[in-house]
């Protein structure tokens, strides 16, 4: 996860902002450890899909390969 990667948000290119957010799941075990929930923050790439921030989880994003790093 690169800021400078590209990626695809509900159809909008979106890139990152570098702010996160995290939180604590669970308790703490004697078998586990606490999971953290990290959400980040994207952005439209473009000025034309408007001017909005949301934190997303990252498997909630498309990253955007290039013709060259895709094998058909």
């Amino acid at each position: 996860m690169k800021v400078s990667d590209t990626y695809v948000y509900e159809n909008v290119e979106v890139v990152l902002t570098g702010r996160t957010a995290d939180r604590e799941v669970g308790r703490e075990t004697k078998r586990s450890k606490k999971r953290i929930d990290t959400l980040v923050e994207i952005k439209p790439k473009d000025k034309e899909d408007g001017s909005w921030k949301k934190f997303v989880r990252m498997t909630d994003l498309y990253k955007i390969a290039d013709e060259t790093q895709t094998t058909h």
